[in-house]
C-alpha cells in the first residue's frame, strides 16, 4: 500500500503557500515575507510566478483593513492545486516547487484579508475574515479540474492574505513533489533544527 493521499482542500486545519523551494532557507531563517517587506529586508526571493501576473498583483489595491497592494501581504491558498501552479508549469519545473503547510490560526492574525477567488481578479471581493468565509466556495476549491469557466478557476484560487509576514511558528509542514525533493528539502530544514514533516504528494502537482 503506498502512501496516504492529502485532501486537496484541508478546512479548519491547514492552509497553503507555495514557493520555489531555493526560497525556503531564507524562510526558515527570516519567516515568511510579504513581497514588499522581503525587498524592503533585501531579502533573496526567486518568483515562480510570470511577471505580467506578479505586476498586476503589485498595483492591485486591497480595499479593506491595512490596505496597501497585494504585495503587502503573504498569499495563502484555501486549497493545493491552484491554477497558478498549473500556469507556471512551463516556466519553473514542479520539482522546484514546494508546498508550506501553514496552521489555519493564521486566519486569526490582526489585518488579514479573505478573497473569494483570485486576488488579481476584476470580479474578486475581499473580506474580513470574522463572519465571512461562508463566502468561499469550498466545492470549487476541492476540485482536481477547474477550467470549465473562468469563474471556476477564478474561485477556485481563493486567498488569505496576510499582513506583512507570517511566522515560520505556524508552518506545519511541508509538501513535495516526490522523494528525491524530500532528501533535498529535509537536510535544509534539519539545519535550523526544526521538526517540520516534509510528505510527499503528486497529487498536489500537475505532473
Amino acid at each position: 500500500m503506498g502512501p496516504e493521499k492529502l485532501n486537496l482542500v484541508q478546512w479548519g486545519r491547514a492552509l497553503f503557500h507555495i514557493t520555489d523551494r531555493k526560497n525556503l532557507p531564507t524562510i526558515l531563517a527570516r519567516d515568511l515575507q510579504a513581497k514588499n517587506e522581503a525587498k524592503r529586508l533585501k531579502l533573496k526571493h526567486y518568483s515562480i510566478a510570470h511577471e505580467n501576473i506578479q505586476e498586476r498583483r503589485s498595483s492591485k489595491k486591497v480595499p479593506i483593513g491595512r490596505k496597501g497592494t497585494i504585495h503587502d501581504y503573504v498569499p495563502l491558498f484555501f486549497a493545493a492545486r491552484p491554477p497558478m501552479l498549473y500556469a507556471v508549469q512551463y516556466k519553473v519545473p514542479q520539482e522546484d516547487v514546494i508546498y508550506l503547510l501553514v496552521a489555519w490560526r493564521a486566519l486569526e492574525l490582526p489585518d488579514t484579508v479573505i478573497t473569494d477567488g483570485n486576488a488579481s481578479s476584476a470580479d474578486t471581493q475581499f473580506y474580513r475574515v470574522a463572519g465571512n468565509l461562508d463566502k468561499i466556495d469550498r466545492k470549487t476549491l476541492s476540485l482536481v479540474w477547474w477550467n470549465e469557466t473562468a469563474e471556476q478557476k477564478r474561485k477556485k484560487a481563493a486567498e488569505v492574505l496576510v499582513w506583512k509576514s507570517l511566522s515560520i511558528g505556524l508552518i506545519g509542514g511541508i509538501v513535495v513533489l516526490n522523494d528525491n525533493v524530500r532528501k533535498a528539502v529535509e537536510p535544509v530544514v534539519a539545519a535550523r533544527k526544526l521538526k517540520l514533516q516534509v510528505r510527499v504528494a503528486p497529487e498536489y502537482y500537475y505532473e
